[in-house]
């Protein structure tokens, strides 16, 4: 089974070889990328049957590329370094990942997973796992929902329903629509990099509103952003260009 390798960590993609060689010697690595834009181009080019995608990359997610890439006509193995709500559901579906640091014996089940697996179940999963999480395009008509997961609970919350995002410490908290504040603890510029860009807006270090409940740009006290439930929350000098160009687009 001829295999690309699609990770932004060069040492997550040579201990995945390394592994392979002793474990798998039916998986032939035919190539390797550090990211979206690299990857995309790698996938078109070889047409691998196998692939080992990493969620989280520096110049985007997995979820990106996939959505970037269409129809998928290979074998999906998600990489990911944290063990989260969203990944578990793999283990129900025609998906499987893997979390780092990569355990061999893991790794050999994944495989022998993916080895079974059809395309037509693959591509299935991995579009209705895209709408999920927001990874369609954001021209999409799909209805378009993002799992918030804390300690305890996963929620399953609509893009509309959320007014604005607020940065605290290493946690972002939620305020939606409904009057919730949910506290997840991921950063806000882990939210900025997976959400909409022609719907949510950076507006200050702290904070990232929704556009779409937007009321009022309150050019007084510096700018301030005044939210349809009555919030107000602060423009940033260096955004306003930026913020301006969006809302007129």
């Amino acid at each position: 089974m001829k295999a690309v390798l699609i990770d932004d960590k060069q040492t997550i993609r040579e201990n995945l070889r390394l592994i392979m060689e002793i474990y798998l010697p039916q998986v032939e690595v035919i190539g390797e990328a550090g990211g979206v834009k690299e990857g995309l181009a790698l996938l078109k080019r070889l047409q691998p049957e196998l692939v080992f995608l990493d969620i989280s990359m520096d110049d985007g997610t997995g979820f990106d590329l996939l959505a970037l890439y269409g129809e998928v006509n290979f074998r999906l193995i998600f990489i990911s370094g944290h063990e989260e709500y969203a990944l578990k559901a793999f283990k129900f579906s025609a998906i499987d990942y893997i979390v780092k640091p990569v355990d061999p014996d893991e790794l050999v089940k994944a495989v022998k997973k993916a080895e079974k697996i059809s395309f037509t179940d693959q591509n299935r999963e991995v579009n209705n796992y895209l709408q999920q999480t927001n990874g369609l395009p954001a021209n999409s008509q799909q209805e378009q929902k993002i799992l918030l997961s804390d300690k305890q609970h996963a929620y399953w919350v609509h893009h509309d329903e959320i007014i604005r995002c607020e940065a605290s410490s290493n946690y972002t908290i939620f305020y939606l629509i409904d009057k919730r504040q949910l506290v997840i603890s991921k950063t806000l510029k882990h939210f900025e990099a997976s959400f909409p860009k022609d719907r949510y807006f950076r507006s200050h270090q702290s904070h990232m509103v929704n556009l779409t409940h937007l009321d009022q740009y309150l050019k007084s006290e510096g700018g301030e952003l005044l939210m349809k439930d009555g919030s107000l929350v602060p423009l940033a000098n260096r955004r306003k260009e930026a913020f301006l160009k969006q809302v007129e687009q």
